[in-house]
């Protein structure tokens, strides 16, 4: 058995298959990243199968420049004090904003949401009342609504609360208004999805792209080709905020970075600089 094939017993382990795990080496970070989170896990004495799907979204966001405060992320999912995805991600949020320091319990928790339980009762309430405001709508579109819509409005209201529970209280209540889908609403869906079809048009694609724009890819962000680099800065999509320059990817934060980032601000007047290459 070779390096490779203990990896992909232990990424199975926590509940990846084995399709998934063969993707996932191929990530030479998100390796790293899986392998250090489960053993952390492990050390904690966390149950591998039932934390997984959390420590793998754990390792998929993790930033190098928090990485010393992972170990503190582990031991809260193993004590089941952060267990949804959501809360991982403002764990990770509030962590990259407060790199300078030691880390205020108080203030993380809260942050994450640690010790909030939203009850079945309190889903079912809010979800009746966001119901009741979309009625017409619903009883309008039936099951052409977009229920997604009622989703959000219910997790706007109650931001810990778990999302199978909201999609299943919210099906429920879609159910319980409108009945079991009738003849005429699976024709309805027939119509949706031909009408969708139809409006894709055959022949050669190179037809449908020859007048597009040129784009570029900068920092993750879209914007036309031929934009000059004056132009490119005036729409600020590719720029962090000023003096957040240690929430990229990849930034080195040294123990003098905020002392620094902060002069810098000072200097620029809060503005972006580009330094000039020659």
């Amino acid at each position: 058995m070779n390096i490779h094939d203990d990896v992909i017993k232990l990424f199975i382990t926590v509940g990846l298959s084995e399709q998934k795990a063969l993707e996932t080496i191929k990530n030479d970070m998100l390796t790293k990243h899986l392998k250090f989170v489960i053993e952390e896990a492990v050390r904690n004495g966390g149950t591998l199968q039932e934390i997984g799907m959390l420590l793998y979204h754990l390792a998929a966001k993790i930033k190098v420049q928090i990485h010393h405060f992972i170990p503190v992320v582990v031991e809260y999912i193993v004590a089941n004090k952060i267990n949804s995805q959501q809360q991982i991600d403002a764990a990770l949020d509030y962590l990259l904003s407060h790199l300078k320091g030691d880390l205020n319990i108080k203030e993380f928790e809260t942050a994450c949401g640690v010790g909030i339980t939203v009850s079945p009762e309190e889903i079912e309430h809010v979800v009746e009342k966001l119901i009741k405001k979309h009625k017409d709508e619903l009883l309008d579109k039936r099951y052409q609504f977009n229920v997604g819509v009622i989703m959000r409005e219910v997790r706007q209201e109650l931001k810990w609360a778990d999302g199978k529970a909201i999609k299943n209280e919210v099906d429920l209540q879609v159910l319980d208004l409108l009945g079991p889908k009738t003849e005429s609403d699976f024709s309805s869906q027939i119509k949706q999805t031909k009408k969708v079809k139809a409006s894709k048009p055959d022949g050669d694609s190179t037809e449908l792209t020859k007048d597009v724009e040129p784009i570029a890819v900068i920092d993750g962000k879209i914007a036309p080709a031929h934009m000059s680099i004056s132009e490119i800065m005036k729409t600020k999509i590719h720029f962090h905020k000023p003096g957040e320059n240690y929430k990229t990817d990849g930034y080195v934060v040294t123990p003098n970075t905020m002392k620094l980032l902060q002069e810098h601000l000072k200097l620029t007047r809060g503005q972006h600089m580009m330094a000039s290459v020659s």
